[in-house]
């Protein structure tokens, strides 16, 4: 052996000892890796508000560092501060960030005046002497029984409505205007028993006993308060309707039966549908359910509101309805939880009936107020006359939903509860998305990458030609279909902390389990990929523009070009087939729509410029 080559291999192996020795057990490449990190700044954490101490990110290691030099490392739960506990006074109010802590007491707020206060002095005192009654049964007390056509009904003790100059029809009016102000007293049936002198509340049959009813009460209070909580005490009004709105949204579907028509179970119909979602066989929500709920939480944020009940009408259909009004900055705006229920959003979450004035024909033309339909017919159904003081053009505040803001070369917008998406990125090089940002004083979680954001915006790339790399946040829970079409993407990276989308060694984006492919880099130099075993789906134009001539799949993948339709990529089995069973109910046609969708493995040739689909 060459005695120079010699000593220079002998050097080489000192010098990497003594690496590995002041090292430890870093490879190579992390020896020689330069760290491109970003800065972030301490927040201080609240009882509201997890915070950090200051640190630095590199993406391309997914490393984080508590020194500029980046020479200490350290796993990212070190950064992060958690919040702090509430502190309470005498009162149960916390000294620190206002919030009632105490649940008996938080819930006395859980009733509207509205309807109240349209009474005439003499109804209040009927009503009062209802709210008496009820509010008394709901902490304790059986119901008795009572017999009304050979069937027996349990009811409340009668409230006789004779001393009132009342006739038994009026009387009934101001029982239902009662229910109305009242969500949280969700035992009280639809049917209602009187005489000429007495009204006999009904109650539903499951809480007839108290030690049920109990029992259910206090584990509604639970949620009730965890909703209520989502929500920062310092949140404009617009931010706190929007924050309910999304939680309601967010925690529950629309309740079908069987045959696929709305659900007729009470629970359905109550707040029960919301905040006891899957608990004893309770599964979601109709109208009713949905506005009683946000109505309940507006009570408790003390925003002026009011229950509307009407008939809303489609294309298709008109049925019976239920939403909310609710008062911001000395005008009311129209709210339909309901119907923004969307499959094909993320969340299943749209704001098309969200904050709506008077000049929105499409919330005022669908939707009528003071009505019911009964059979083929829309009848009057008046409760109580609804504000006057409805805006007459839309809200125009900078935390509204859709609100478009800049920030480092990053356009965002605002796309739900201190939710942003990223929609615009004119970077070169590596782009590091963050997982959070600031605009207007208010902190936003990066939930979503992609540009269809609203009906008028349609799909396409996010990324500028001439951006190398995209380094994804744990955050992101949401990628819209074809977001990353820009061709000099070279690869992808993913905070190991994000629980829906991670990148293989090559660079490659896949979901959490690699599930789905969801991107190969267009820009990636290589020629030859091969698929892991536990890929099954590859997504719509997951090899758009590659420079890939030779594919290698396994036979475990069955689709090719799905698109997530707004329902996201799915990441196993049962949401693969929960997915196709929505995008069914959603009547949407993946075998034609022009995308080369489902195609089998023979069908699948000539995509994107591979010219060469190996099966093993």
């Amino acid at each position: 052996m060459n005695n120079k080559f010699l000593k220079r291999t002998i050097t080489l192996i000192l010098i990497l000892v003594l690496s590995f020795s002041l090292y430890g057990c870093k490879s190579i490449g992390e020896l020689f890796h330069k760290h491109n990190a970003v800065y972030v700044e301490a927040v201080e954490a609240t009882c509201e508000h997890e915070g950090n101490v200051k640190y630095w990110y590199c993406a391309d290691c997914d490393k984080y560092f508590i020194d500029e030099e980046c020479n200490l490392s350290v796993e990212k739960r070190v950064v992060i501060l958690p919040k702090t506990q509430h502190v309470p006074d005498d009162n149960g109010i916390c000294t620190v960030c206002g919030k009632d802590l105490n649940v008996k007491n938080l819930l006395k707020k859980a009733h509207s005046d509205y309807g109240f206060l349209s009474l005439t002095a003499k109804e209040q005192e009927f009503y009062n002497l209802i709210d008496q009654s009820v509010s008394t049964f709901h902490e304790s007390g059986d119901a008795i029984v009572e017999v009304s056509n050979d069937k027996n009904f349990y009811t409340l003790s009668p409230i006789d409505f004779s001393a009132f100059s009342l006739t038994s029809g009026r009387a009934l009016d101001i029982f239902r205007v009662y229910i109305a102000d009242h969500p949280l007293y969700y035992w009280i049936d639809a049917t209602t028993l009187y005489t000429d002198k007495k009204l006999y509340p009904v109650v539903i049959d499951e809480f007839a006993k108290s030690t049920d009813r109990i029992k259910t009460t206090e584990s509604l209070e639970k949620s009730i308060f965890d909703a209520y909580s989502y929500v920062d005490i310092l949140d404009s009004t617009y931010q706190k309707t929007l924050g309910y709105h999304d939680y309601i949204v967010d925690a529950i579907d629309y309740s079908y039966d069987e045959s696929g028509n709305p659900n007729n179970e009470h629970w359905a119909h109550s707040i029960l549908g919301v905040f006891l979602e899957g608990v004893d066989q309770i599964d979601g929500a109709v109208c009713e359910g949905y506005a009683k709920s946000f109505q309940l939480l507006l009570n408790l944020a003390e925003i002026d509101n009011v229950y509307v009940v009407g008939v809303g009408k489609t294309s298709t259909r008109t049925e019976s309805h239920a939403w909310n009004m609710a008062l911001i900055d000395g005008s009311y705006y129209y709210f339909d939880l309901t119907w923004d229920e969307h499959k094909l959003l993320p969340n299943d979450r749209g704001y098309d009936y969200f904050c709506e004035d008077n000049s929105d024909t499409q919330f005022t033309s669908s939707h009528v107020a003071n009505k019911v339909l009964e059979g083929d017919q829309i009848v009057d159904y008046k409760i109580y006359d609804l504000p006057e003081n409805v805006a007459t053009t839309p809200y125009a505040k900078k935390d509204k939903v859709f609100t478009k803001f800049e920030l480092d070369n990053l356009t965002y917008v605002i796309s739900g509860y201190k939710e942003a998406q990223l929609v615009k990125s004119n970077k070169i090089g590596q782009v590091v998305i963050p997982d959070k940002v600031t605009f207007n004083t208010e902190t936003y979680q990066v939930t979503t990458i992609g540009t269809y954001y609203n009906e008028s915006t349609p799909i396409s790339n996010v990324f500028s030609e001439g951006a190398t790399s995209v380094s994804i946040p744990s955050s992101v829970s949401f990628i819209w279909d074809v977001s990353f079409r820009s061709s000099t993407i070279k690869s992808f990276s993913v905070d190991s902390q994000n629980p829906y989308f991670t990148s293989d060694s090559e660079g490659v984006l896949y979901t959490k389990n690699m599930f789905t492919l969801v991107c190969y880099p267009a820009g990636k130099l290589s020629f030859e990929y091969m698929v892991p075993t536990n890929c099954k789906i590859i997504a719509l134009f997951a090899f758009d523009n590659t420079k890939l001539s030779s594919l290698v799949l396994t036979s475990n993948v069955t689709e090719f070009y799905m698109p997530n339709c707004g329902l996201g990529y799915v990441d196993n089995l049962v949401d693969y087939n929960n997915k196709l069973a929505d995008i069914t109910n959603v009547s949407i046609d993946l075998t034609n729509n022009g995308t080369k969708n489902r195609l089998t493995l023979n069908e699948f040739k000539d995509v994107s410029g591979i010219r060469n689909v190996t099966v093993k």
